[in-house]
């Protein structure tokens, strides 16, 4: 006669395992855990709510809305993007445009519109610059169609009058800063949900607007970049910058002390000549804190017989 005692060790041993799986929370005959749906991307945007969704490419990449904790404003400010908003600069030589680094003040998919509403309601920060657009104008609407942008605005815009180079400058700054984004190429102005022929009597609205390079200032000074605050950097090395359409690509820079002292008077030389424009790069070292003066100014190669030379200040606090 066999023993049972084996068998009543077998058993015991089976009972053993079960105890210690149910203490693991587990039990030996649960499957697998269903696999987690990891397709679900938890970063999609919600659509535009301002019926702009085909915005810019690149803006928007820029421009995605971001979750803020508390205590972190001055960070999440520092994150939000900034867009080119062209504004107008006259001075004996005509009318010109040039561009301004304006950031903005909340996270936004419409990064095209949130450019529009700036255009047409920011003050720019140079004190030498101004907008030629009224006050009390208001975006309505904005919408991007292979590569037309729409700008519907209320009718305020229309009551403002000007004279010919005036209105052109306007449609500049109007064109300019609509085309600053890679995916637009012009531009159709709308007033209170109609389209337009004409706005003050000197432009044709009736076809969409491209911006005409040869209406931005001759020179401009984009670095160190104009502020709320003005233009700012630290005593040392500073590399003044900017843009020109100038002839044989050569201009005049001058650059004075808080004590009205040239420190700097020379020719810079931009990367091409006019028609072209090209890129320009001067290093200059102020050594002291205070106001310094940055003057640039186009060589006159007609002898007084064209238009007066361009000229241009930008005002440098150094700390």
């Amino acid at each position: 006669m066999r023993s049972e005692r084996p068998w009543r060790s077998l058993a015991l041993l089976i009972a053993v395992v079960l105890v210690g799986a149910q203490a693991c929370g587990q039990s030996p005959d649960a499957e697998d855990p269903p696999p987690v749906d990891d397709t679900t991307d938890e970063t999609d945007t919600p659509d535009d709510p301002n019926g702009t969704d085909d915005q810019p490419d690149d803006a928007d990449d820029d421009a995605a809305p971001t979750e803020t904790d508390d205590g972190d404003d001055a960070e999440d400010a520092e994150d939000l993007p900034f867009v080119e908003v062209y504004f107008v600069r006259a001075d004996d030589s005509g009318f010109w445009v040039e561009p301004e680094r304006h950031q903005l003040d909340a996270p936004t998919l419409a990064v095209a519109r949130a450019a529009m509403e700036l255009l047409f309601s920011a003050e720019p920060h140079d004190p030498e610059l101004t907008s030629l657009v009224p006050d009390g104008v208001e975006v309505l609407d904005v919408s991007l169609d292979d590569g037309l942008l729409t700008v519907d605005v209320s009718g305020e815009l229309a009551e403002q009058g000007g004279a010919s180079a005036q209105e052109v400058a306007f449609t500049n700054q109007f064109a300019h800063t609509a085309t600053a984004f890679d995916t637009v190429d012009a531009v159709v102005l709308w007033i209170d949900g109609e389209p337009i022929d004409g706005l003050w009597g000197h432009v044709d609205f009736s076809q969409p607007i491209e911006p005409d390079p040869f209406a931005l200032s001759p020179i401009t000074i984009t670095s160190p970049p104009m502020g709320p605050d003005g233009a700012s950097a630290e005593v040392g090395e500073v590399v003044l910058g900017g843009e020109a359409t100038v002839f044989e690509a050569t201009f005049l820079i001058r650059v004075l002390d808080p004590d009205g002292v040239a420190i700097e008077d020379t020719f810079v030389t931009a990367t091409a000549g006019g028609p072209e424009r090209g890129t320009w790069e001067h290093t200059v070292t102020l050594s002291d804190p205070g106001t310094y003066t940055v003057e640039v100014a186009e060589d006159d190669p007609s002898d007084g017989e064209g238009r007066p030379p361009f000229v241009s200040t930008r005002i440098i606090e150094v700390g």
